[in-house]
């Protein structure tokens, strides 16, 4: 344990995989770890913001632990799966924004972090994958049912099926990543979009997650009758009258109250 590092600075919590002498595989133990500390994030009210990042020159992260995965079966497999399933879930329904800062590979449940992110940001030597094709295997961790809700089940088969590498422009033409950069620059690249949110009423960027995650899952009246309640739970905000009344008054809105 403790591979993985955690701070908080302006609002902005920054979780950092240290595991560099294996490419940021996620064993069981790191899988739960990553998650309570998404948790801790969750429970403090001063994070308005989550970034994940890596160390390690090679890879953000390589997928789940090969070692650990390649006599596992049945019972084990299941409870692995639900563990990578957790993580997932826990970074979707996350009340803040999470993005991800990703370099090099991209792989396995490295990339299924990535589809469960609000955002991801890559350098432009990023190759992003769900290999385990190539391995005899399929991936556990929720990428059969986001990759097709974010690209079309058409060409989610086809990289489901062909395990190939994505370079990091055809990740931002997908809408996998928002925006590909320089290696040198994608920290501050990161940082500067997380603090940009920070600024933003948090209870308005909770319901707009809620929303827009929940209209990949439904119908449109469903999702407009959701979107209507975030509305007026919204409107009912002690924060939205604030913003509105710095907005005619020409000023800056003060420090925002709800989460």
């Amino acid at each position: 344990m403790g591979e993985i590092l955690y701070k908080v600075e302006e609002g902005i919590a920054t979780l950092t995989i240290c595991c560099p002498e294996v490419l940021n595989a996620l064993g069981s133990e790191k899988l739960v770890e990553l998650t309570d500390l998404f948790k801790r994030a969750e429970a403090d009210e001063n994070v308005l913001c989550v970034v994940v990042n890596a160390n390690g020159e090679k890879a953000f992260c390589v997928g789940g632990d090969i070692k650990e995965e390649v006599n596992m079966g049945g019972y084990l497999a299941s409870e692995f799966s639900a563990k990578g399933q957790n993580l997932v879930r826990t970074i979707r329904n996350l009340r803040v924004p999470v993005i991800i800062a990703a370099h090099g590979y991209v792989l396995g449940a490295g990339m299924e972090m990535v589809l469960a992110s609000d955002f991801t940001f890559v350098s432009h030597d990023a190759k992003l994958a769900l290999p385990s094709i190539n391995i005899g295997s399929i991936n556990g961790f929720g990428g059969s049912q986001l990759l097709p809700r974010l690209i079309g089940p058409m060409r989610a088969k086809e990289i489901l099926m062909s395990g190939r590498h994505i370079p990091a422009q055809e990740a931002v033409a997908l809408g996998l990543a928002l925006k590909a950069v320089d290696r040198s620059d994608l920290m501050n690249e990161t940082y500067a979009f997380a603090r940009m949110l920070t600024g933003k009423a948090p209870f308005a960027l909770r319901c707009l997650k809620i929303a827009v995650n929940k209209a990949l899952e439904t119908d449109v009246e469903t999702g407009f009758l959701l979107e209507s309640q975030m509305f007026a739970r919204v409107q009912a905000s002690e924060d939205k009258r604030e913003a509105m009344e710095a907005f005619l008054a020409k000023r800056p809105p003060a420090t925002f109250v709800n989460r």
